[in-house]
């Protein structure tokens, strides 16, 4: 299909990925559990959980060295009492088998409420990469952030609702001889060549977005 005869773009997530990363989980009941200050902050743990002291607009903290396959997702406990957005970053493993440096090319912002309240954060890092070390921005400002836990997951793909665009028919996209279905009832996605006659289907798969290109 070239792309001028596209009307359609279907993009979607194998739930197979989110099966591909062991879980990493750091509680703070025995200290610092290997994090380390990298920039304006102290660390201390106590009670089971990890202070970070921000004493100027550009805190971060590193986690310990790890090697854990991406796609996933950065799940944490944590109260938040500085101000701005907080950020995280990640290294990926390269061919050379020498990890990435810390770059804007391997981040994700988020807003946080710097209200003191405990509240439970996930932050995606959907790459196929080895990840290596992963680290947390917490704000732009002095004050204290207080980590419960921190936990690396498997990304999690939401399920599908089973419609799609208000209707749970089967959507066909054709560009000459080649059409495209995709069956949100059945979660299917499946190609036909009529030159050929032949059809390849795929598996059900998780979750899916759908947009209009011209």
């Amino acid at each position: 299909m070239r792309a001028n005869t596209l009307v359609l773009v279907l993009t979607f997530w194998l739930g197979l990925r989110a099966s591909a990363a062991p879980p990493l989980r750091w509680d703070f009941n025995a200290g610092v559990d290997g994090w380390t200050s990298g920039h304006e902050c102290s660390l201390a743990a106590s009670d089971g959980s990890l202070r970070v002291t921000s004493t100027g607009p550009d805190p971060w903290v590193y986690s310990p060295a790890m090697r854990v396959q991406g796609p996933v997702q950065v799940r944490m406990r944590v109260r938040f009492a500085t101000a701005g957005q907080a950020r995280l970053y990640w290294t990926v493993l390269q061919p050379s088998l020498v990890s990435s440096a810390w770059g804007e090319n391997a981040v994700v912002y988020f807003d946080v409420a710097h209200d003191n309240q405990w509240r439970e954060v996930t932050v995606p890092v959907d790459v196929d990469g080895v990840i290596t070390q992963i680290r947390i921005d917490p704000g732009k400002a002095a004050g204290a952030t207080e980590f419960d836990w921190v936990a690396v997951e498997p990304l999690r793909v939401a399920e599908p609702t089973g419609t799609l665009g208000g209707a749970a028919k089967p959507v066909t996209v054709a560009a000459g001889p080649i059409s495209v279905t995709l069956d949100p009832r059945g979660r299917t996605l499946s190609v036909r060549d009529a030159r050929t006659r032949r059809l390849w289907r795929s598996d059900r798969f998780r979750g899916l977005a759908v947009t209009s290109a011209r």
